[in-house]
């Protein structure tokens, strides 16, 4: 057994344990989106009460609940919470590549640069104790080479649910082709193209992208 599974406890559970470690940075921004900032003492408390009202609508532990959130203070809240309670959260959240192609490594370039020469490092430092990890943990992965064979065509061919693909129609990290392919892969997906939108439609117009996915939730769906 490896030693790290050999030293859990029999009981453990992730959140608290994440809680618990940052107990002492209670005064820090734990989560920061386009209007609020969370510290690690109110995501705590937050997620605790969030558990609770679970449990208390007579949610089981490990059965699941759909999140419909978007990229805000509510979702840390609202994971973090369901794990507390011993709840599986299911994310609907999507922000990903289907496959890596050549606009998306020169924006990923552009923003190294960035950093190495703009006050985006000072930006960030406003947030993180140490930017590096935080900056380098993603551009670093994005850019490695192996990673240029990104590709999730396959897997997405997989799915049977309904789908909302969301993409801006000047979003700079993508072309439009990485809906289409969703699309192709998987027929029941309903393509959205916004305009006047970049890489971030949940920032951008997030009142736009919460009417179009609760529509394709509160829509019939055959199974």
């Amino acid at each position: 057994m490896h030693e790290l599974e050999s030293s859990l406890p029999e009981r453990f559970n992730a959140a608290a344990h994440l809680l618990a470690l940052n107990a002492g940075r209670g005064g820090k921004t734990a989560y920061i989106d386009d209007a609020h900032d969370l510290s690690y003492a109110n995501l705590a408390e937050r997620a605790r009460h969030f558990a609770g009202a679970l449990l208390a609508l007579g949610i089981w532990r490990e059965e699941r609940v759909l999140m419909v959130t978007l990229d805000s203070i509510d979702f840390p809240i609202a994971f973090l919470g369901a794990l507390c309670a011993g709840i599986v959260p299911a994310d609907t959240r999507g922000d990903d590549f289907a496959f890596m192609e050549a606009i998306s490594i020169a924006s990923i370039e552009k923003a190294r640069e960035a950093y190495a020469t703009t006050e985006l490092k000072q930006r960030l430092a406003r947030h993180h104790d140490d930017p590096d990890p935080a900056f380098r943990g993603w551009n670093d992965a994005w850019l490695s080479p192996a990673f240029r064979h990104w590709n999730i065509e396959a897997e997405v061919a997989a799915i049977t649910c309904p789908v909302l693909a969301a993409q801006g129609e000047d979003d700079e990290y993508g072309a439009l082709e990485q809906i289409r392919a969703i699309a192709r892969h998987a027929p029941q997906t309903k393509l959205l193209v916004i305009g006047q939108c970049g890489h971030s439609p949940h920032c951008d117009v997030p009142d736009v992208l919460s009417r179009e996915a609760g529509r394709l939730i509160l829509e019939p769906h055959t199974a």
